[in-house]
């Protein structure tokens, strides 16, 4: 997650540790309370296998 936190402010309240423990899912989306998400593809796009990094 660091990187979304230094690209956008809307993620700014993820630095929260209570807040980002509130997320869940949705329709495959990775989601908080306050419209923050990231979508799937973004997350499949940006996978890296274990023991590759």
């Amino acid at each position: 997650m660091k990187p979304y936190l230094k690209k956008s402010v809307s993620f700014n309240e993820l630095k929260n540790i209570h807040y980002f423990n509130q997320v869940s899912t949705l329709f495959g989306a990775v989601t908080w309370p306050n419209e923050q998400d990231i979508a799937p593809e973004t997350l499949i796009a940006e996978i890296i296998p274990i023991g590759d990094h």
